[in-house]
């Protein structure tokens, strides 16, 4: 047996992990993270393990390792009650003031077409929302 043998390393990480010594288990995991760049169930062990180390930024880094994600993850959010679309979660909507409304837009957007999309969906040229341009009946 080799004991600089990379699975043997992963698998003693992934048991002091378990046995709660988290800090030999990044020693021992880390030491795997520039030698091992194709198995993701390293880089969502580090993400737990920062995780609980409190340190949310790096355990995001791993888990969009683990992934494979490169570029940002953008989630569309919207406003059931009033129809406003935004990439920001807010815990009050900033057009109808509804708390917790916000919940994940069905419609994926790419981020480039966002602008255009809250200018039909948003605003019109009469400064009223689609919903208040229906309720009104102005569409």
């Amino acid at each position: 047996m080799n004991p600089q043998n990379p699975a043997l390393k992963f698998y003693l990480g992934k048991l002091y992990y378990r046995l709660e010594m988290i800090d030999e288990a990044f020693d021992i995991l880390s030491e795997l993270d520039g030698i091992e760049n194709t198995m993701p169930d390293l880089y969502k062990l580090l993400g737990t393990i920062y995780e609980r180390k409190e340190e949310p930024g790096k355990a995001v880094a791993e888990f969009k390792r683990a992934l494979g994600l490169r570029k940002r993850v953008v989630v569309p959010y919207f406003c059931p009650l009033c129809d406003c679309h935004t990439y920001e979660w807010n815990g009050r909507c900033p057009r109808c003031g509804v708390w917790n409304s916000f919940t994940v837009s069905p419609i994926h957007l790419k981020k480039e077409s966002y602008p255009a999309m809250r200018n039909k969906l948003g605003k019109s040229k009469s400064g009223l929302s689609y919903k208040d341009r229906i309720e009104l009946g102005r569409v």
